[in-house]
């Protein structure tokens, strides 16, 4: 047994001063933990002998290191013979007593003999101890010195046993004693001035009977430690489950180890017994539909019997609970931990009946409910529904709806197989949550109509500020006085779909639109009669008559209007009628006036070549009263003789009222309001004998 001090101790010398009496490298000691009991008070050896032939006979075996000569120059008087030796005589040298010591007897009372027993053998500095008859030698033994070793190894069995040391796992460093058939330790002394107590190491570690192979269940159990050479008393076993095999309270092995004792122990029944368990699945029919999760399970836990994928119990109508999973605990059915045996709580094979298989596009974004509970399973049992709703139906910012014509209800009718053995239930298809469309702005320009059902007839009027993907919507009319044009206004059927709606802008397109009629002037039928409708609009039921009736003209159309008076001319114009316009933008119809006429010609010209014409048309016969005629030159031979720079004369004369009628009058204050002729260029020849000249002279034009 190792030191707790590398070195052994400290000797007092005759003048008291503490010196190193014995001293023990590292290598003297094997690393092993010390027991506190393991060390008694140190033993001496004996009295001083009377010389120094004496000393070295009584203890011819002590060690170099224990005896030190100290202080050679010592007296008797200064030598301490509490821990020295005073040898007189010739010698007069005070020695070190050979002290402290180990003892190998306890007292002359105690049976305890190292020499004496059936399985170990004990030697000292490699000496047997032999306690009785020829040899006998334990007497020289009793006292052994610091630093003397003894070794403990065991006998041979004469029945062909195997001997071992005993193990004791309180010795920290087990692996000194090696395979367990010798170890030596050394007589050494602790801290406490306290030497080994080879007494106390003798009853820990002789000898016994070699623990042999144990029995256990080779099925279920293995250990950790191989027996086949034998395995000293004390060997710690651990017992494993083997796979898929567990102790009755579930665990895959004991948890406690077992001291193995002398000779062959049997792990397979009683008290000491170490048994695993398992519990087996049966095999499932196919017709079941069903599976167990494993072939086996272990006491306490639990395995599942499960319907295959897209089928379900045929009692999930009364426990909807237990739909597609049942769990079954493998109980052990002893009071007692390693005995008795398992079985499954339940060996019952459940039927399993196809469900409705939903079918949904990808990140369709439902969710399920069955009786009010989530329900995730992706299939719908028979004669049952889920309800399906959208997992962002609440979102605020961005909430997604069902589908229009997306019934929530989705159920799954029961399949009578005893009438058709091979009828399948149908599988369900669930349109995908998507955003709605606002029609809270539609809405301030059409009234707006809607369906709610698929096999609804009519559109209804629509309150909603929202509707579903897919809504048929009806543009019923334009809000206010507004109108569609009458080529469109078949077309105002539309849908909360991506044709007709930006989901992004979150915004309606590509829909046909309102436009305003354009208001007629009141008194158009007090000089006016209805014409010809020039443009419809597509409508053919259009009538001038109708558009003096309802004073205005729907958008996109055209209708000729006469003065009543044939002879009357309209205002601006150099005819008896106006067109009235309306395109898309809803402005007013111009108020326009018939007005008597004066007749062009009934003012003469000033010359032939110079004419006299309406201001607005050169082909006008007339001029309406208040209207202007002017004068314009013939043709681009002649020009104005008040301006040779200009060709006509504007407002030369005015349609006015008089006592009679109507007058054309001229107005104008030019005295030369007439054209002329425009100026030429004429080359003549000069001769004047020598050279030739030529003469530019301007003539009147001919």
């Amino acid at each position: 047994v190792v030191s707790t001090q590398s070195t052994g101790g400290s000797y007092p010398s005759a003048g008291g001063t503490e010196k190193a009496a014995y001293k023990f490298s590292d290598a003297d000691c094997i690393d092993t933990q010390n027991y506190a009991n393991l060390y008694s008070d140190p033993t001496t050896a004996g009295t001083c002998p009377a010389n120094g032939a004496a000393y070295t006979a009584a203890y011819s075996r002590e060690p170099a290191c224990t005896v030190e000569k100290l202080a050679a120059a010592a007296t008797q008087a200064t030598c301490n013979t509490a821990y020295c030796c005073w040898i007189g005589g010739t010698e007069n040298k005070c020695l070190a007593k050979p002290a402290p010591a180990c003892s190998l007897s306890k007292n002359t009372n105690d049976a305890y003999d190292l020499g004496n027993d059936a399985r170990t053998i004990v030697k000292v500095g490699g000496v047997e101890l032999v306690a009785t008859g020829t040899g006998a030698n334990t007497d020289k033994f009793k006292t052994i010195f610091l630093g003397e070793e003894v070794e403990f190894s065991c006998k041979t069995d004469p029945s062909g046993g195997v001997n071992l040391l005993t193990k004791d796992t309180n010795f920290a460093n087990l692996a000194a004693f090696g395979d367990f058939t010798k170890v030596t330790f050394k007589c050494l002394q602790n801290e406490a001035k306290k030497t080994t107590d080879f007494h106390a190491i003798f009853n820990r570690i002789k000898c016994s009977e070699a623990c042999g192979v144990p029995k256990i269940d080779d099925n279920t159990v293995k250990i950790d430690v191989d027996f086949e050479k034998g395995k000293p008393v004390g060997t710690a076993i651990k017992f494993t489950c083997k796979d898929g095999y567990g102790t009755s309270t579930g665990l895959t092995a004991y948890a406690d180890t077992v001291a193995c004792t002398a000779g062959k122990t049997d792990y397979t029944t009683g008290k000491s017994a170490k048994v695993c368990f398992q519990c087996t699945t049966a095999k499932v029919d196919a017709s079941k539909n069903a599976k167990y999760s494993a072939e086996t399970v272990l006491p306490t836990k639990t395995v599942d019997y499960s319907c295959n994928d897209g089928f379900s119990f045929t009692t999930v109508k009364d426990d909807q609970n237990i739909r597609t999973k049942k769990s079954i605990r493998c109980e052990h059915t002893s009071a007692t931990d390693n005995a008795g045996s398992v079985a499954l709580a339940s060996t019952d094979q459940a039927q399993c009946i196809e469900d409705c298989k939903l079918t949904l596009g990808p990140d369709h974004g439902l969710k399920f409910t069955l009786n009010n509970l989530p329900a995730t399973i992706l299939s719908v049992p028979q004669d049952m529904k889920y309800v399906a709703a959208c997992v962002d139906e609440n979102d605020e910012a961005n909430p997604k709806t069902l589908p229009f014509g997306q019934d929530k209800n989705l159920q799954c009718a029961k399949v009578d197989t005893a009438a058709d053995p091979n009828a399948k239930p149908a599988a369900i298809t669930v349109k995908s949550c998507h955003a709605p469309c606002s029609v809270v702005k539609l809405k301030e320009t059409y009234n707006l109509e809607s369906k709610t059902k698929v096999d609804q007839a009519d559109f209804k009027t629509l309150s909603d500020k929202t509707v579903p993907m897919d809504t048929p919507l009806k543009l019923a009319s334009c809000v206010g006085d507004k109108q569609f044009l009458f080529t469109e206004k078949t077309n105002n059927e539309i849908a909360c779909s991506d044709t007709y709606y930006d989901f992004a802008k979150k915004e309606f397109k590509g829909i046909i639109g309102c436009y305003k009629p354009c208001s007629v002037f009141a008194a158009i039928g007090d000089g006016f009669t209805a014409g010809d409708v020039v443009k419809n609009g597509g409508d053919a039921s259009l009538t001038g008559a109708k558009v003096l009736a309802d004073k205005q003209l729907p958008p996109n159309t055209e209708v000729k209007f006469m003065c009543k008076d044939p002879e009357h001319t309209v205002e601006g114009t150099k005819n008896n009628y106006f067109t009235a316009v309306c395109g898309t933008n809803g402005d007013d119809i111009t108020t326009k006036t018939c007005y008597p006429s004066c007749k062009v010609d009934t003012l003469t010209n000033p010359n032939k070549n110079t004419l006299v014409k309406s201001h607005t048309s050169d082909a006008a016969t007339k001029v309406a009263m208040g209207e202007h005629v002017d004068i314009k030159c013939a043709d681009a031979k002649y020009v104005m003789a008040f301006d040779v720079s200009k060709v006509v004369l504007d407002n030369y004369g005015q349609c006015k009222r008089t006592s009679s009628g109507v007058e054309l009058q001229k107005i104008t204050a030019e005295t030369k309001g007439y054209c002329i002729a425009k100026a030429t260029v004429v080359k003549t020849d000069f001769n004047f004998g020598w050279t030739n000249e030529i003469q530019r002279k301007c003539h009147p034009a001919k």
